[in-house]
């Protein structure tokens, strides 16, 4: 049970920490187009699931989509991995690297992806629309709880731990925006506070589980390893709205 504590502690750790947000609008990294079993992980870090990012044979169950409409998500999300992936080439060995264009970069990534979004929720019908937010803003609960998508029929969180995870959530942002403006530009005290605060969301995340919960998600992260995705130049994805469309 120990062990099974820990992962969830790590997974919940890793989506934690970019779920930090809850009023603007933004963008996420690479889209995922595949229809891969992934919450919260990317590479070792992750984010809220998006339409930008949504597989889509995961949305054309959710929404209904017509095969038109899969036709045009499709080349949008394709196009968005192709031009994201064109930014962040493998690093060359022994060159270091531009800060000034690694930022402008990641801005155009952040560009991408919500123009991506955008245009599938122009693809979309008004009802789907509707369903597409109620589904993400479940999905997000499910990730800061370190549950990927595939082990969601077999770990059901109940409406009072939903609650109690949007709430941690909720702290968590609130804890983070205070820290930033502590450390007044100083990112070692940042990243330090930002670990501190991190940790103790984790913990109380994995609290709201319960044992047969922790049981079932460490079998289902077992059988189902997540390797790492995007290249190796790639940034990490900026902190996210907890919901949200894109």
């Amino acid at each position: 049970m120990k062990r099974a504590t820990k992962v969830l502690a790590s997974l919940a750790g890793i989506v934690l920490s970019a779920t930090m947000f809850t009023t603007v609008v933004q963008a996420q990294a690479p889209a995922g187009g595949g229809g891969g079993q992934r919450g919260g992980g990317r590479g070792g870090r992750g984010g809220p699931m998006t339409l930008a990012r949504m597989p889509i044979a995961l949305m054309k169950s959710t929404l209904t989509l017509t095969d038109d409409q899969v036709t045009k998500i499709t080349a949008i999300q394709t196009t968005l991995q192709t031009d994201t992936a064109a930014l962040f080439p493998a690093p060359v060995p022994g060159t270091p690297r531009d800060p000034a264009a690694f930022a402008a970069n990641r801005q155009k990534m952040t560009d991408l992806n919500t123009q991506a979004s955008k245009d599938i929720l122009a693809v979309l019908t008004p009802a789907q629309k509707a369903t597409a937010m109620a589904y993400l803003k479940d999905l997000q609960i499910y990730a800061a709880a370190g549950i990927p998508v595939g082990a969601q029929s077999e770990i059901k969180l109940t409406a009072d731990q939903k609650k109690q995870i949007q709430a941690i959530l909720t702290d968590e942002a609130q804890k983070t925006k205070d820290a930033t403006a502590a450390a007044a530009g100083d990112q070692a005290k940042l990243r330090q506070s930002r670990q501190d605060i991190r940790k103790e969301s984790t913990d109380k995340v994995a609290a709201v589980l319960t044992a047969e919960q922790k049981t079932a998600l460490e079998a289902y992260i077992a059988a189902h390893p997540r390797g790492r995705r995007g290249g190796a130049g790639a940034p990490a994805p900026p902190a996210a709205p907890a919901t949200q469309l894109f």
